[in-house]
């Protein structure tokens, strides 16, 4: 099962920006059991993402990878009839609305078993801060590998299926490169320290065999739900595939 909660929330704070999004990760674990709290502290990949989109509009997102997170994280704030709440700063927020989409990870394969010709062009907006850990250092750069490999080891976390495979993740590799971005670099504050990141936009194109680019799509795809990246609970890494435009798919 896969969940997406999308809450439309106003606040006290003429300043409220994404550096609130781990004020957001203290105000999802009191509205989820002691319990389950305790257990999500032992997981190294944990099946849920959450980050704040912020415009005219504001909208907290939660999105559940999983029958386990959609029942003890997406289900309660669903089901919470309470509508104020007051962060550990001091800052007032009220919920205005809620909106629930449900899909599953059967419809995304079935999907990747279909599709005659694969789009090879994969627009990544992204949301949130993004960044990457290797070798003990943070990497603030969209690296094809540490992308790729992000959302196979998500993916299999969280599911009975295994997707990641070195010699998969090296043909994705081969076969894909990034044809036009627009980045910056942004820093990610938390408690006691400030995560390099970046954010913005991105296309990554994909050669080989259909079945490459299918794979490859399927993989972004949950990409919208898990995040890509370090810290995703904690709003980073979140991101938004966008629908190529006719006779604009990226730099042919």
């Amino acid at each position: 099962m896969l969940s997406s909660l999308k809450i439309e929330f106003t606040t006290d704070d003429s300043s409220f920006s994404y550096r609130k999004s781990s004020n957001m990760h203290g105000l999802l674990m009191q509205l989820i059991s002691p319990e389950y709290c305790e257990k999500l502290h032992s997981m190294v990949q944990i099946p849920c993402s959450q980050f704040l989109e912020l415009g005219e509009k504001k909208f907290w997102h939660i999105k559940g990878l999983n029958e386990e997170a959609f029942r003890n994280i997406i289900e309660p704030v669903l089901n919470a009839t309470e509508t104020e709440y007051e962060l550990k700063d001091g800052i007032l927020l009220k919920f205005v609305s809620k909106e629930i989409r449900l899909g599953t990870r059967k419809e995304l394969i079935e999907r990747f078993y279909s599709a005659s010709e694969p789009d090879r062009f994969i627009n990544i907006e992204f949301l949130s801060p993004v960044s990457f850990k290797s070798a003990s250092r943070y990497v603030n750069l969209p690296d094809l590998r540490l992308i790729f490999q992000s959302w196979m080891n998500r993916f299999s976390a969280a599911s009975d299926m295994e997707m990641f495979d070195e010699e998969t993740l090296l043909q994705l590799i081969d076969n894909s490169s990034v044809r036009n971005y627009r980045l910056r670099s942004i820093p990610f504050p938390l408690e006691n320290a400030t995560i390099p990141a970046f954010t913005g936009s991105m296309t990554i194109k994909i050669n080989g065999s259909a079945t490459m680019a299918r794979y490859a799509r399927l993989l972004a795809e949950f990409g919208e739900y898990s995040g890509v990246g370090i810290k995703t609970f904690l709003g980073m890494g979140a991101l938004r595939l966008v629908p190529n435009t006719p006779g604009k798919r990226g730099t042919e």
